[in-house]
């Protein structure tokens, strides 16, 4: 491991996690941690990575020509103006912004959206809008020629020449940042006394759904897609309270969209005080637990869910031998009280239940989990064996059947996607 303590508690009792196949490039290779004191989870990369540094320059907006970006702020910013209002009213509510000279520091801004509705209804602000993808900042300064932009990354802010900042927001992403407790140093270094922080996490490790409130389906969603440290409302908390006090900590819903997420305003401390949090192995247990079952539990519920409205009492379940056991015991968890597993036949005679089998018993669905070759199974059951009476479900979505499906985990195989049930006819 590269970090050898925890970047909350500083304990040196960290364990290995599973790690998620949906991530970019740099951070394939990284662990993921647990801390066994206090329940954080993060990856273990360090803030002068050269790989997380390189890939930060030119991320997401470099996969853009300049009329693709044209049409994606087009279409973004019609609801993204009022979702900045709706931010700006939260700010107005907290704190006074009848100054006439403030310095406001927005936060992975992309173009500088949020800065530039600052900048507009307060002229006289000096408003900053900072990020590090070079093409968004590119075309920020088109966009919005009154703000300042500067390219850096947070962890970098201590490079920026940025001083005596009054208010910073960051609508989203600090669980993108690598060792956040020393960008926090660098935060209050920066920030004028009294400084007020609004910091907002759309997205948190024990809540993993979309904006439209619809669930991930997998535990490779939870712990990818880019993220560094999985956070929720109580660990963003405790990474910033022996600097900041924390003044409101609420569930907001995310206006305009429908999704609540957590939202934190903070004031800067005059004194830095000592961490005095005493974490309970419940912490860890919580943590661990909820990533390690997510996917099962989910699974369970679904498939209760889809048989209770669907009316199916008896199924016969096809699989795959690679992990048909684990099947099994899944399906056994469930309130189906009657299954048959079914394989394909192989060259080598066996005596195992194949799909002949399908005419012997009086079942309601076929559940086909032999993820990679669903769709040539559900085509092969429909066209060839004409099965009519019988629904035939499909358990994963195609974007997820050529992923791994169970990882062995100390010693256990661990469900790392989650079974959502559709009738393919």
């Amino acid at each position: 491991m590269n970090i050898r303590n925890c970047i909350n508690c500083n304990s040196k009792s960290l364990s290995i996690f599973l790690n998620s196949e949906i991530n970019p490039i740099y951070l394939l290779r990284k662990k993921t941690l647990i801390c066994q004191n206090c329940g954080l989870a993060f990856k273990d990369i360090r803030v002068n990575d050269k790989g997380y540094i390189n890939s930060i320059k030119s991320n997401y907006y470099s996969n853009f020509n300049k009329k693709e970006l044209d049409k994606r702020f087009n279409a973004r910013i019609i609801f993204d103006k009022t979702r900045a209002k709706k931010y700006y009213e939260y700010i107005k509510k907290k704190i006074l912004l009848n100054k006439k000279k403030l310095k406001v520091l927005d936060i992975g801004g992309a173009e500088g959206w949020f800065a530039n509705y600052i900048k507009i209804n307060h002229p006289t602000f000096d408003v900053y809008n900072l990020e590090p993808d070079i093409n968004a900042i590119k075309y920020g300064k088109i966009k919005y020629p009154e703000i300042k932009h500067i390219c850096k990354r947070l962890e970098d802010i201590d490079k920026s020449n940025l001083k005596d900042i009054d208010i910073i927001t960051y609508w989203g992403g600090f669980y993108r940042t690598a060792e956040p407790n020393k960008t926090i140093n660098k935060i209050f270094k920066v920030t004028s006394k009294n400084a007020n922080l609004f910091f907002s996490l759309p997205y948190t490790f024990d809540n993993p759904t979309r904006q439209d409130n619809t669930p991930y389906g997998s535990l490779d969603e939870i712990i990818g897609n880019g993220n560094i440290v999985f956070l929720n409302s109580f660990y963003l908390e405790k990474l910033f309270e022996s600097k900041f006090t924390i003044n409101e900590n609420k569930i907001i819903q995310n206006l305009p969209f429908k999704k609540k997420i957590p939202i934190l305003h903070m004031t800067k401390r005059n004194n830095v005080i000592k961490k005095t949090s005493k974490y309970r192995r419940s912490n860890y247990e919580y943590t661990s637990s909820f990533l390690l079952n997510y996917c099962k539990k989910q699974s369970i519920n679904n498939i209760n869910k889809f048989c209770k409205n669907n009316k199916i009492s008896k199924i016969a379940i096809w699989t795959n031998p690679e992990y048909s056991k684990n099947i099994e015991i899944l399906f056994k968890k469930t309130n189906i009280k009657k299954s048959i597993l079914l394989a394909e036949d192989n060259w080598s005679y066996t005596k195992n239940h194949s799909i002949d089998y399908i005419y012997k018993i009086n079942v309601d669905a076929i559940f086909v989990t032999d993820f990679t070759n669903q769709n040539l199974i559900f085509d092969q059951l429909i066209k060839r064996l004409h099965i009519i009476n019988i629904k035939i479900i499909r358990l994963l979505d195609d974007r997820y059947i050529n992923q791994e499906i169970y990882e062995k985990f100390q010693g256990s195989f661990i469900l790392k996607k989650v079974f959502n049930p559709k009738i393919v006819r």
